[in-house]
């Protein structure tokens, strides 16, 4: 389901109370920016301030917000769309695509950086690389994370190449996940905050060796690993590349972990969080019973990377409607996962919904679930902002949330309960595969950009 709107909503809470433009906030606040969009974007930069991304209808910027409600923004070049971002240290990195026409059938994938400080500067250097598209199309995944052999940090990011059309009927922009029209990409870089500059580009296509077809969808940064993880299209099943640090990615990306069984979980994108060191969460829509009815879930499971078992399984149940998980955030102090998710909830009315997960409880137990009832916009994005608290966007509203408030609200959010179910656990087989390497054209590119000074306002809050 597609909405077209403008405006932006980012989600947070403390405790104990933080006061902001002379007013002090409980449990949580809801802060309006004019003029925002649906397609937005929030990670966390410290515990206080958090970097977004939002689209208005004349051009595409970041914004830096903190507790105070400050906002500074920087305004990209309208032809630059963003689908992910991370920070590391002061460096924030976001991968997306450019535009070259109006029909979007030579887009151009993009890896670029900006810096804390630039928030604060009156003009704003953006360094960024352009892939050929002749390479890739779009990247939608990015992890980052400071190397200190090189004294540099490693950017790895997945991404998409369409073929060109008529031939397979594939015509501009595609949404990620199995079974779509495109190749997949994994492609790593270095950058020099001192250069600045990004360098050792290099990359594979993971479904371009027929009959060997694996979508890669999702890349996430634990202690000790990059995880790269797919839809293994010749065995059914979910794929995980378990790569070290400390080297190149793609060194070892020739081995990974399938786990058979999963077969009716390649249905969407999966979206995926790192938990506790080395383990990682991963949720995606699944198909509960093909035939003759056909029953969809939500399916969490749980992975050990270095022994690489899958350690737990849960499922929420859907019905037999498609609705699909968007974002995950693990949060330790509560041991609790938070998923974002397209929900009927309640039914028959459908929702951005926040469940409460439990990954370590036994199964069957209730979840709770916090939803946002009538009209309000939807939600496309969430980051843990501290151990306790998560934050969100999208629609028109920034939102500050503590994992432990459970109560309804009678002016912004309810609370309902869900029912959580177990799915059975899947042993690993472990498979090798010659992926040959495909170092991508790259366009070096820079702009002086403009930055802008928003304020936001309340529009709802609880104390």
């Amino acid at each position: 389901m597609k909405k077209t709107i403008l405006s932006l909503m980012l989600m947070v809470a403390f405790l104990p109370p933080f006061t902001a433009s002379g007013q002090t906030y409980y449990d949580f606040a809801l802060a309006e920016i004019a003029g925002l969009s649906s397609n937005s974007i929030i990670r966390a930069v410290n515990q206080t301030e958090a970097v977004a991304y939002y689209e208005t209808a004349t051009d595409n910027r970041l914004a830096l917000i903190d507790l105070s409600l400050n906002v500074r923004e920087i305004k990209l070049p309208r032809n630059i769309f963003v689908r992910d971002i991370r920070v590391s240290g002061t460096n924030i990195y976001f991968c997306g695509y450019k535009v070259n026409n109006q029909l979007m059938t030579s887009n151009e994938g993009i890896i670029a950086h900006v810096s804390y400080n630039d928030f604060g500067s009156s003009v704003v250097p953006l360094t960024y690389d352009v892939i050929d598209s002749n390479y890739v199309s779009v990247l939608y995944r990015l992890a980052a994370y400071y190397e200190p052999a090189t004294q540099m940090d490693k950017i790895v990011a997945v991404g998409e190449h369409l073929y060109a059309p008529p031939a397979t009927g594939c015509i501009g922009m595609s949404t990620p996940g199995p079974y779509i029209c495109g190749q997949r990409a994994v492609l790593e870089c270095d950058f020099d905050p001192n250069v600045p500059a990004f360098s050792n580009h290099t990359g594979v296509y993971t479904n371009v060796n027929v009959p060997h077809l694996e979508y890669v969808d999702e890349v996430i940064e634990t202690d000790n690993y990059i995880a790269i993880v797919g839809f293994d299209k010749d065995e059914d099943a979910i794929s995980i590349h378990p790569c070290p640090k400390g080297a190149s990615i793609l060194s070892s990306f020739d081995t990974y972990y399938y786990y058979p069984g999963t077969e009716y979980d390649g249905l969407s994108f999966f979206h995926g969080c790192v938990m506790r060191k080395d383990t990682i969460a991963i949720a995606s829509l699944s198909l509960n019973t093909p035939t003759p009815t056909q029953l969809f879930e939500t399916r969490i499971r749980t992975f050990d990377l270095p022994s690489h078992k899958m350690t737990t399984s849960q499922a929420v149940y859907l019905g037999t409607d498609k609705t699909e998980p968007l974002e995950l955030v693990y949060m330790p102090h509560y041991q609790k996962l938070v998923m974002l998710m397209y929900f009927q909830f309640p039914p028959n009315q459908y929702n951005y919904t926040f469940l409460h997960l439990k990954p370590y409880s036994p199964v069957p137990y209730t979840a709770k679930g916090l939803y946002e009832s009538g009209s309000r916009l939807p939600y496309t994005s969430v980051d843990r902002l501290t151990t306790t608290h998560y934050i969100s966007t999208g629609g028109d509203y920034w939102f500050m949330k503590d994992v432990t408030i459970d109560a309804a609200s009678t002016n912004c959010y309810k609370v309902d309960n869900v029912d959580i179910n177990k799915v059975e656990i899947r042993q690993f087989v472990k498979k090798t595969f010659n992926y040959t390497p495909a170092i991508p054209g790259i366009d070096p590119k820079s702009d002086n950009l403009q930055v802008i000074v928003n304020n936001a306002f309340i529009r709802c809050i609880k104390q």
